[in-house]
């Protein structure tokens, strides 16, 4: 009884709340394809984030718009975070593109 009495106090002291927007999906499957592309030399990354944009998006064309504004906006700081070895969420949270989790507490 008090272990369920504990687990449940720290359940309620912390409850994450993640970042499972469309956007935020989209960034980070835009990011994640986009490693191996920065590594070559001489590619047009931003005409491949635009080819990643439409494969992702299955040319939705709303999706497919919003992939490919924060592609176009946002792709220096996109390239300097997988520079930097940077995982996709950390390069979508620092672009404010996805949240970073929070922490609530009750």
């Amino acid at each position: 009884m008090k272990l369920k009495i504990v687990f449940f106090l720290l359940l309620s002291f912390c409850l994450v709340q993640t970042d499972d927007t469309i956007q935020c999906q989209l960034c980070i499957n835009l990011v994640n394809n986009l490693k191996e592309i920065v590594e070559k030399d001489g590619a047009d990354i931003a005409r491949e984030a635009a080819e990643i944009c439409d494969k992702i998006t299955l040319n939705i064309s709303i999706l497919d718009a919003m992939c490919k504004r924060f592609a176009i906006e946002e792709i220096d700081n996109i390239i300097q975070g997988l520079k930097r070895n940077n995982s996709a969420e950390t390069i979508c949270n620092d672009i404010n593109i996805c949240h970073k989790l929070h922490v609530i507490t009750i």
